[in-house]
């Protein structure tokens, strides 16, 4: 029985660092540590399928705030509230008016959250998986794992 995985990435997301213009964290004028961000509250971004789940990074002892879309993130940074790692694409407005400023983090601000459809093997899979294979160019020469 083979247990090759064929792997195709579906989407790649950005998500960055950032707090509202004067959240205090942005008043600290060097790099963050993680001391500096565990006193202030993180958002994360928890949907239903994920509870129980950490979806995003959190420190040790670190307060949070879960919300449940990326809306609600967003308007809890707004807020002033917390900081928190949003997609950039969804708030480059923000950003571009200075509202979202993006965190001075040591080990860098942003980061990649991929989508990957994962199959056993294609030629065994369902209609269904077969179709999305092909629409998604996923063939045998996909990354395999």
């Amino acid at each position: 029985m083979s247990r090759e995985l064929f792997v195709k990435t579906v989407l790649v997301i950005e998500m960055i660092a950032v707090a509202q213009h004067d959240h205090p964290l942005l008043s600290i004028r060097r790099r963050l540590s993680r001391s500096d961000l565990m006193q202030h509250m993180l958002v994360t971004i928890e949907g239903a399928a994920s509870r129980g789940l950490k979806q995003q990074p959190q420190l040790p002892a670190q307060r949070f705030l879960p919300v449940g879309t990326i809306q609600s993130a967003i308007a809890a940074i707004r807020s002033g509230l917390c900081f928190g790692w949003l997609p950039k694409c969804h708030i480059q407005s923000e950003l571009e008016r200075g509202d979202f400023v993006v965190l001075p983090l040591p080990a860098g601000n942003s980061r990649d959250v991929r989508l990957k459809l994962v199959c056993r093997d294609l030629s065994a899979s369902s209609i269904e998986v077969s179709a999305l294979a092909e629409l998604l160019g996923m063939n045998p020469e996909a990354e395999t794992v």
